[in-house]
């Protein structure tokens, strides 16, 4: 028998994490890009295996001819069949360095299993003009005290699969959103006026619409995290307590679009 080694150099690897708790997302997940297939490791990294018109890339080893590929931006999708986490896309820049993963962060859904300790905002979205579901909108929770994120979520879309049955129960839940936030403190210290010790912390519930097109119909929430809260409009600024433990009702939120 002949041993003989074959070097193989991989384009990118990526590695997803539970946007509420920032557990790795090791299992089952479905990636889908024109350009690249993809591969789980035995870790749960979803590795790029190939990129369209990269072979020369991909072959050489140590010094890859710049001739044979070209760096570019390439949004892919990731979707969950168990239905666990939302679907979303994420844009990759390849070539990828060598030494580092890309994160990507995904968004529970409605029904999924939260801790019991946490913190759950829930509620659902529609357009303040037309009374519709908001689906693929970016919620963001931001403390009123010192203006630091402490959760995203995104509201309720089906994934975009072409064949694929209609459930009517989803139709029911699109718009819909749960905010799940670990670590809240079941009692802090009052900053003002009163006791010395408050339940709840003051946060503010920002709301970022998504407007999905026939090219883009699954939202990118990266993108979405973008926007400035100087430039959110008053009406999608929503004043929220959070506690430890339990669930918060927000019930319908109307959200300006335009």
């Amino acid at each position: 028998m002949i041993r003989e080694q074959v070097d193989r150099r991989y384009v990118a690897g990526i590695r997803f994490v539970d946007a509420a708790s920032g557990a790795a997302v090791t299992r089952g997940l479905r990636l889908e890009s024109p350009e690249i297939a993809f591969f789980a490791n035995r870790s749960g990294i979803q590795v790029a295996q190939r990129v369209a018109g990269w072979r020369g890339y991909e072959d050489a080893f140590e010094k890859p001819d710049p001739s044979t590929f070209a760096a570019a931006d390439h949004v892919v999708t990731v979707v969950d069949p168990e239905g666990t986490y939302l679907p979303r896309t994420f844009v990759l820049s390849l070539p990828a360095a060598a030494d580092t993963l890309a994160e990507v962060s995904l968004f529970r859904s409605v029904d999924a299993a939260v801790e019991r300790n946490w913190c759950v905002l829930r509620g659902r979205l529609e357009d303040a003009a037309d009374g519709k579901p908001l689906a693929g909108a970016l919620l963001r929770v931001r403390n009123d005290a010192d203006g630091t994120v402490r959760a995203r979520a995104i509201s309720f879309i089906r994934p975009v699969e072409p064949g694929a049955p209609k459930r009517e129960f989803e139709d029911r839940i699109v718009g819909e959103f749960m905010i799940p936030i670990a670590g809240v403190p079941v009692v802090t210290w009052n900053a003002g006026l009163g006791p010395a010790l408050a339940q709840g912390i003051s946060a503010t519930l920002e709301v970022i619409p998504f407007k999905p097109t026939q090219k883009n119909p699954i939202p990118d929430p990266d993108e979405l995290d973008k926007t400035q809260p100087g430039t959110i409009p008053t009406e999608n600024k929503h004043a929220v307590t959070l506690r430890s433990g339990g669930v918060i009702p927000l019930n319908t939120l109307k959200t300006k679009t335009s």
